[in-house]
């Protein structure tokens, strides 16, 4: 599953906005609706370690994660 589809997955689980997804990662809104839109495919260290937050999941784990199922 692409990191796109994770994060929206993500979001719908937890009942977030762009923006409440976006806050927890230390993110803004247009940065998540960029990567869940495609056109950013590989955010950059900060990006991940913000949506890694924001997913409460380790930066190990997500890259780990997008690596196997892409």
């Amino acid at each position: 599953m692409k990191l796109s589809e994770r994060i929206a997955r993500y979001r719908k689980e937890h009942n977030l906005t762009q923006v409440e997804f976006a806050e927890l990662g230390g993110l803004t809104r247009e940065a998540v609706q960029a990567i869940e839109n495609g056109r950013v495919d590989n955010p950059g260290l900060e990006t991940l370690l913000g949506i890694a937050k924001a997913m409460d999941t380790s930066l190990d784990e997500l890259v780990e994660e997008k690596a196997g199922n892409d």
